[in-house]
């Protein structure tokens, strides 16, 4: 097991970060450990609760590597995880700026921190969150692994689970845009699969793919959300989920229903508004992401994530 540098638990907080609708192919393989793939590598993450020694951090136990291949994947994990990002000062200055609510809520949900994933992998694994629940979106997007990835391996304490690794867009285009459609229908994927059939396997003048997708981190803010809401069912919401949890636009702030709800119950925001719409317009979206951007500052999309979390339970 290699501990993570600067992941205590007021830090990272992976039972809760691992189950709030950033990542969906995390699965609890025991008490206290959960195992996924990254970079095509199976990988174990261990964090002992309710014991919250910030000392103690998370333990990473790759499966089936050398010496430099563990110590590769740490370095990924550490990049996953953001943990050049010191959260603790950001919860202090959150607090400063939402005595009201935020100061209320973080000491029930520290160590709460944005992931840095795989832009392919978020796009389509949001365009499965359209109108739908973390539980079902995680089924979906495992279901995306293990039809179109490659098998990985197992772990001794979860034998009855095969972990695949995301599909490349190279393994997507294998099959057809209407098979592939036809597929993910039969799979329970509904309208959805149509835009990850697009998606994946898009016509060739149309840049998709892991490599094009992460290039977006070097373009201005709006043109790489401009480029993502050009993909078959990205809108706003899902364009912004990417820009906060792949593409470092750390102040990025996407309006669901839970945000909309939070905005009005405990801010405020519209009370006095007569006119104001029953359907999310794009007015009422901006002025949220405005109001929180004002209010936390330049991770404000970080600070919403708890406000998120709280939300959910």
């Amino acid at each position: 097991w290699t501990r993570l540098p600067g992941s205590g638990f007021d830090e990272v907080n992976l039972p809760c970060l691992l189950r709030n609708g950033q990542a969906f192919r995390w699965v609890q393989t025991s008490a206290g450990e959960w195992t996924s793939t990254v970079h095509g590598r199976l990988v174990t993450l261990r964090q002992q609760l309710p014991d919250r020694d910030p000392s103690t951090g998370i333990f990473c136990l790759p499966h089936d590597v050398t010496r430099h291949e563990t110590e590769q994947m740490a370095a990924w994990l550490v990049d996953y995880f953001q943990l050049g990002t010191r959260l603790a000062p950001l919860y202090d200055q959150w607090r400063r700026a939402d005595p009201a609510h935020f100061a209320a809520k973080a000491p029930h949900y520290p160590g709460i921190r944005m992931l840095r994933q795989d832009p392919l992998e978020n796009v389509l694994s949001f365009i499965c969150s359209s109108n739908n629940a973390i539980p079902r979106i995680a089924t979906m997007v495992q279901t995306l692994a293990r039809l179109y990835g490659s098998p990985v391996g197992r772990v001794p304490t979860h034998p009855e689970t095969v972990f695949y690794a995301f599909p490349t867009l190279l393994q997507l285009a294998h099959e057809a845009p209407a098979a592939m459609e036809v597929r993910l229908r039969q799979h329970g994927f509904g309208y959805r699969a149509k835009f990850i059939a697009a998606t994946a396997c898009p016509p060739h003048e149309v840049p998709v793919g892991s490599r094009y997708l992460t290039s977006l981190r070097q373009q201005p803010r709006e043109d790489a959300r401009a480029a993502l809401m050009a993909l078959p069912g990205v809108g706003a919401k899902v364009a912004d989920c990417i820009c906060l949890m792949s593409l470092d636009q750390a102040d990025r702030i996407p309006v669901d229903t839970h945000v909309w709800q939070i905005a009005t119950r405990d801010y405020g925001l519209f009370r006095d508004d007569a006119a104001l719409p029953k359907t999310l317009t794009p007015r009422v979206y901006d002025q949220i992401g405005q109001h929180f951007g004002a209010l936390f500052g330049p991770y404000a999309g970080w600070a919403h994530t708890v406000l998120f979390a709280a939300d959910l339970r």
